[in-house]
């Protein structure tokens, strides 16, 4: 899905860690994101269908991310399509880490 993400404010994250998800051929990418004290401390891609060297090459965009504290960071060039699904699936779980702040009823973060 193309278009702009909506910033999140990591001030209305809760600490935890959080999944988010993007579709990008030819399957799913998960990432993992955690959360401690309106900070990213951790972001790790888990699952991602493509072959393993595109893994590879978004670690330096991973390591941007922490460094910025935010998922709106440039492509990796010769990854566009894996950098856009890690972007996207980077923001759907910070939306979530937001979202839970709202929830009084919420169970507690994913360990």
């Amino acid at each position: 899905t193309s278009g702009v993400l909506q910033p999140v404010s990591l001030a209305q994250c809760r600490d935890g860690v959080f999944v988010g998800s993007s579709y990008k051929f030819p399957g799913e990418m998960l990432v993992s994101v955690k959360i401690e004290t309106n900070r990213i401390t951790e972001l790790k891609v888990t699952r991602q269908a493509s072959i393993q060297k595109y893994s590879d090459i978004l670690a330096p965009m991973l390591k941007t991310m922490m460094e910025k504290q935010s998922f709106e960071v440039d492509d990796v060039t010769g990854a566009t399509m894996s950098s856009r699904a890690c972007r996207r699936a980077v923001h759907n779980a910070l939306v979530q880490a937001a979202a839970s702040t709202a929830s009084a009823t919420n169970a507690g973060p994913a360990k």
